[in-house]
């Protein structure tokens, strides 16, 4: 028994073993004797012809989109070295019975890239192999083991496309320059030093990368050509997958019915890498070696009773085996002696001759709905992603209209600070042109009078030490937040891409035209969708509702500065009144007069140090703005993708409707003739014509 049970049991063929000369290479006798030349065993025997094939013939792409279809014979093949996946069957019979072997050509239905869960299968449309080694059943798979067909780049878009792989932006670190610094210098000395710096990218480096958004890599349709063990005596289960045949019995399970292979979801869930670390081994088939053993009459009539069993829907193989049986009955009724058997013979032939052109019939209707079903399913499917798609929009673009919102709110907050601190400057500067003096002679003030205004003095002080107190601590709050806000920016900014990276990731796998419900499509699909989650959560928590507080905490501390100040000019105008009626001494007037300047004074060198984190704060956003922008037009590249699938796949099904179409109309054309000739034998035996004398 061969079998590997290894963590990684890809199979390597040796190269030199698979060297022969070339007239062995048209001479399938010849072939097999320099092929297995020095193998004992089976399975060694059977690696180098599996390895032969897989390696020197190559998938007939120019037969398979043929509009009838297409069969070459074995010395066509070994010729041409090309084949489908029928001459592939054939061939690896003929040189395993050459070898000894026992090797069977199995028909049935395969999952490939346009296959779908819950597609009915109206008509079988692959072929592979079994092979009996060390008495036990193996199923393979030649065709797909040689290659896969995939979107390829030639060179120069691997270029472009290794370029947009590899480039990452680059930043640099720019530090924000403090305005009116000559003032601030005089005034504020080094009270409030707090430097602010932002990311930019590097000319070049924004340079390079809009050379890089106007690159279109193109991808075309190609073929993997070189020879895996994927396929090589796979494991059952892992086999049926992608594999069912007419006769459920060469499937090595217990699955019996075609619903469990039409509707069995591992064909989008698994990744190729199982492959890899699949366990070989083949099971003993009872059912198999009885189809061996029979006669090519029998095994029309188990395969027809089998296959009708397994899928109702398939009407063609039916007629496919009665029309071989009704050849079959011919052949023998001509060879036949006894003439009541011969007839007996050639009105079977003719009755298996009339159900086959029945079943045909049957046939087209089934490949009709199958065609509305798959072009339904894909217009469904599109849809939904483009629904999906729709949904990521809106959510990006609700995020990309807050985010402007806050670029413009802050600008005008730079713009009303920058404003505000030229206009405390200014104010400050006119409180030393309010001057007094002591009158020598004294005037002769109601002393009820100059009680009323010290009284008035006392209330108005009384709510300017309020006032004070609340905006000195609203500058602290303030300071604070203001300088986590313009340093939580651009760390959130700078993680912005890497949020989106699965999309990105998702993007390179659609570009190939992967379907967006295979296992790694829809794994980057989920990330993206919880990363959508922790991003929104992110946003409100560290950027949006901070930023909304601050302005809100500016404009309110812009508000009660502005009612300080006018209340500090009416106490000061108080204190002149009262220097002047000669309650007040003219030096209390003055140390209040410095004492107010050096509080304003605070105030705006508060504000020019913050402005720096204003305008950090507001290239943060710009910064963010440009990725969520960047990102609604990556969701944009994805719908053409889409759509470019959804064409695609749309004319793939049309195409295989007027194949399969034209096929059924070649075989009832075929047996149309053939029931005629039958008829007209029949007569020439019943009703022979009388010779001439």
């Amino acid at each position: 028994m061969f079998s590997q049970q290894d963590t990684d049991s890809t199979i390597v063929f040796n190269k030199k073993d698979l060297q022969v000369s070339k007239e062995a290479r048209y001479n399938p006798p010849l072939l097999v004797a320099e092929l297995t030349k020095n193998k004992t065993s089976d399975e060694e025997k059977f690696r180098v012809i599996f390895g032969w094939v897989a390696t020197n013939i190559r998938y007939d792409y120019r037969a398979y989109f043929s509009p009838g279809g297409s069969y070459s014979s074995i010395p066509a093949t070994l010729r041409t070295r090309s084949a489908i996946c029928v001459g592939y069957a054939d061939l690896m019979d003929s040189l395993c019975k050459l070898a000894g072997i026992t090797n069977v050509s199995v028909y049935g239905y395969a999952k490939d890239q346009f296959s779908d869960v819950g597609d009915s299968m109206y008509i079988d449309n692959h072929a592979w192999n079994a092979v009996k080694l060390d008495n036990e059943w193996y199923v393979y798979d030649v065709t797909w083991s040689t290659g896969v067909p995939q979107f390829t780049m030639n060179r120069y878009n691997r270029w472009k496309n290794n370029l947009l792989e590899k480039a990452q932006p680059k930043y640099k670190i720019k530090k924000v320059k403090k305005r009116h610094r000559f003032f601030f210098t005089d005034d504020c000395g080094k009270q409030y030093s707090s430097p602010t710096f932002y990311y930019k990218q590097k000319f070049w480096n924004k340079l390079y990368y809009k050379f890089l958004r106007k690159l279109r890599v193109y991808m075309k349709e190609g073929y993997t050509q070189g020879a895996t063990s994927s396929y090589y005596l796979c494991q059952p289960e892992l086999f049926a997958i992608t594999h069912f045949p007419d006769d459920a019995c060469w499937s090595l399970l217990d699955i019996k019915d075609i619903k469990k292979f039409e509707n069995d979801s591992a064909l989008f869930f698994h990744h190729d890498s199982i492959y890899k670390t699949q366990v070989r081994g083949g099971k003993e088939c009872v059912e198999c070696d009885k189809y061996v053993e029979a006669d090519a009459y029998t095994r029309n009539h188990i395969l027809k009773k089998n296959s009708y069993s397994c899928n109702q829907k398939n009407q063609f193989v039916i007629s496919m085996c009665d029309f071989d049986l009704s050849r079959q009955n011919m052949l023998n009724g001509q060879k036949e002696q006894d003439s009541l058997q011969q007839l007996r013979l050639i009105d079977s032939a003719i009755y298996f001759l009339d159900q086959s052109r029945a079943f045909l019939k049957r046939t087209k209707p089934g490949i009709v709905k199958e065609f509305k079903q798959l072009t339904v399913k894909n217009k469904k499917k599109m849809d939904l992603l483009l629904k999906e798609n729709k949904d990521h929009k809106i959510f990006i673009a609700a995020k990309a209209r807050m985010t402007l919102t806050e670029i413009r709110n802050y600008r005008r907050l730079r713009s009303k600070s920058n404003t505000n601190s030229r206009k405390y400057r200014n104010l400050s500067q006119r409180l030393f042109g309010i001057t007094t003096a002591e009158r020598k002679t004294q005037l002769k003030t109601d002393q009820k009078k100059i009680n009323t205004v010290a009284q008035k003095l006392l209330n108005t002080e009384a709510i300017i030490d309020s006032l004070f107190n609340r905006t000195e601590s609203l500058k602290a709050e303030m300071g604070k937040t203001t300088e986590d806000l313009s340093l939580n920016i651009w760390i959130k900014a700078l993680k912005h891409d890497s949020v989106f990276i699965p999309l990105r990731k998702t993007i390179r796998l659609r570009s190939k035209l992967r379907d967006n419900y295979k296992k790694d499509v829809v794994d980057r699909r989920l990330e993206l969708k919880d990363n959508e989650e922790k991003y929104l959560l992110g946003l409100n928590s560290v950027l949006y509702r901070p930023a909304d507080h601050i302005l809100k905490t500016y404009n309110e501390l812009y508000r009660l500065l502005e009612t300080r100040y006018a209340l500090e000019r009416t106490a000061l105008g108080l204190k002149r009144q009262l220097v002047t009626y000669g309650s007040e001494n003219a030096d209390n007037f003055k140390t209040a007069q410095k004492e107010m300047v050096l509080k304003r004074t605070g105030d705006y060198c508060w504000i020019d140090n913050y402005i720096p984190h204003l305008y950090v704060i507001q290239k943060g956003f710009i910064f963010i703005r440009d990725g969520q922008t960047h990102v609604l037009s990556e969701i944009d590249d994805e719908n053409h993708i889409e759509r470019m699938r959804y064409y695609r796949l749309n004319n793939e099904y049309l195409r295989r409707d007027k194949k399969h179409k034209r096929i059924v109309d070649h075989n009832l054309h075929i047996t149309r003739i053939l029931a005629k000739d039958y008829v007209k034998y029949r007569r020439s035996i019943t009703h022979p014509k009388k010779k001439r004398r």
